[in-house]
């Protein structure tokens, strides 16, 4: 994101800043709580040695930039250092390549094996809310409770979600 090369890839990043796109309903969370939830999960101090991988928050209108300017504003006045995180307007965004989609995913074979007969597309794989949350439950993220909660709200298969318990086994 925010860069103005055109077509970057992870080897030829240019001036892009590696992110992530974030899809939301607002009648289910509000931009105010993903900027609660960055917040509480990011370290707003450290430079970055470089663009791509500076700390930033597009927004997309006045009112996300005023609420994300809001919300350093008022994490800065909680820290003793310097906040580098920028606030910065939405650019074109690109897709990283197919192999750094879900990678925490990709590296749990019990979990790749039971969602491979879904036939996913590479879009359909990385715009999955259950790859998603198979992606932070692979990462460390949540309780194996916690994933089973979120995953029953999906509408999965009875066959799925019996198969998905025991490659949740350590």
């Amino acid at each position: 994101m925010g860069g103005t090369t055109k077509k970057p890839t992870y080897k030829n990043i240019g001036d892009y800043t590696e992110g992530l796109q974030i899809d939301y309903n607002p009648k289910t969370i509000s931009y105010q709580s993903l900027l609660d939830t960055f917040w509480a999960n990011h370290f707003p101090c450290r430079r970055a040695f470089s663009k791509q991988y500076m700390k930033a928050i597009y927004y997309h209108n006045a009112t996300q930039k005023k609420l994300a300017e809001r919300s350093l504003q008022k994490v800065q006045r909680t820290e003793k250092r310097r906040i580098t995180t920028k606030i910065l307007p939405v650019t074109d965004f690109y897709r990283a390549e197919d192999y750094h989609q879900k990678y925490m995913l990709r590296l749990d074979d019990k979990l790749m094996k039971l969602i491979g007969n879904k036939n996913f597309s590479s879009e359909q794989f990385t715009d999955s809310t259950l790859t998603a949350r198979l992606n932070g439950y692979a990462g460390g993220h949540g309780t194996k409770e916690s994933l089973l909660k979120q995953l029953e709200n999906l509408g999965l298969s009875p066959n799925f979600m019996s198969n998905l318990k025991p490659a949740l086994e350590e």
